[in-house]
């Protein structure tokens, strides 16, 4: 079978041809633990922002789009939910996030911060201006998922502080939508 890793994968299954290989459940296993770790060494080498807050997206000129005075809610949400990040961190990064990306008055924790300019590079989002949609909104299901992040670490105050913010947005007169949580504020 030979060794296993992404890249073989991804070469594979874009021309898959119907063959089929057996490969040991143990095997399979330990490989896909082995590419876990790998994976989590990699993020603790070159995510970290300052070691405060993890970068979230690369732009097509494989620029890292984040700095410490930036975030994207995309990668600690991921981060989060995975149980990825060492807990000794966890703190640090729901400050900082806290600190950019937080706006009780707006709902809650917005997709990202404001780059101040197009980013073309990063597709269609970041061509809204910021506030709106993919740009800046708080998207309910990326602060929803945050805040079961946050959960998972213990971070109960923050996460129910990041859920009441998001339900009290949608319970104004002026959200203009019915009793629910929208996919997303302007």
């Amino acid at each position: 079978f030979g060794e296993i890793n992404l890249q073989t994968f991804f070469e594979k299954a874009k021309s898959f041809d119907g063959n089929q290989v057996r490969v040991e459940k143990d095997k399979l296993i330990k490989r896909l633990e082995e590419l876990s770790i790998e994976r989590i060494n990699h993020i603790e080498k070159h995510a970290w922002i300052d070691d405060t807050h993890l970068q979230s997206y690369v732009t097509n000129h494989k620029v890292f789009l984040d700095d410490s005075n930036s975030s994207n809610l995309t990668g600690q949400a991921m981060a989060l939910l995975s149980q990825t990040i060492d807990h000794q961190k966890v703190h640090r990064l729901v400050q900082k996030n806290k600190e950019l990306l937080f706006d009780k008055k707006r709902g809650g924790y917005h997709l990202n911060t404001d780059y101040k300019k197009l980013l073309t590079e990063m597709g269609r989002a970041y061509g809204f201006s910021y506030h709106h949609k993919e740009n800046g909104a708080v998207f309910s299901h990326m602060a929803i998922m945050y805040i079961y992040g946050l959960y998972q670490y213990n971070f109960v105050k923050e996460g129910s502080e990041g859920y009441h913010a998001l339900v009290a947005r949608s319970l104004e007169k002026e959200s203009h939508i019915l009793r629910g949580i929208p996919e997303y504020f302007n």
